[in-house]
């Protein structure tokens, strides 16, 4: 605890074992962070674990971090995703009176045969009831191969999505999934519209 009492900063390190959060378990994660009151309070938190487990999925180097004022928070991340692939992203999370957007200014992902790049910032909408997603592309660096994302995704209620791939690697697919890819090989290139709810999908 620092400052005068009238603008108190507040700091703390510690170290939490055998986390649960719904299907979600850490068996033990490290937390750092600084916050300071005010109109738009000043946030600083950095957390990390080994090991990540959804369900029967696992996440291995697992980091976050978000600083700034609470209504433009700068917010990094990163992960393996089973044996095979990782993920590295980082952007901005922006609040105003009408809207919640996330800003999503670099990706990396690595699968079996390349590593694929964001082509250009995208933007999120956070809504209620549905993500609003304006057109997500990343592009592989060492070879053909797309992926693109865009629509509104419903939370809750209907909406429609539309998802094109281009030369994705189906070993890929399978390391996402944490299936094993001894003698996966060849590339998934389709269009998938999906309509309806987030449980009833179509």
């Amino acid at each position: 605890v620092a400052g005068a009492l009238d603008s108190l900063a507040i700091g703390g390190l510690g170290t939490f074992s055998r986390v649960a959060l719904g299907d979600w378990r850490v068996p033990q994660i490290q937390l750092r962070g600084d916050f300071e009151p005010g109109t738009l309070p000043l946030v600083w938190l950095d957390a990390s674990a080994d090991s990540v487990a959804y369900g029967e999925m696992g996440f291995g180097a697992a980091h976050g971090s978000i600083r700034g004022r609470t209504d433009s928070l700068a917010w990094f991340g990163r992960s393996r995703i089973g044996d095979l692939s990782e993920v590295v992203a980082g952007g901005r999370y922006l609040v105003d009176s009408a809207d919640r957007t996330l800003d999503v200014d670099s990706m990396a992902v690595l699968l079996p045969g390349g590593v694929w790049f964001l082509e250009a910032p995208a933007t999120v909408r956070l809504g209620d009831s549905v993500l609003d997603v304006h057109p997500v592309a990343l592009q592989r660096v060492n070879g053909p191969g797309r992926l693109e994302m865009s629509g509104r995704l419903p939370l809750a209620g209907e909406d429609s999505a539309l998802i094109k791939l281009t030369g994705f690697p189906l070993a890929g697919v399978f390391a996402l999934l944490q299936r094993d890819t001894l003698g996966v090989s060849g590339a998934v290139s389709t269009d998938v519209a999906i309509h309806g709810s987030r449980r009833d999908p179509i």
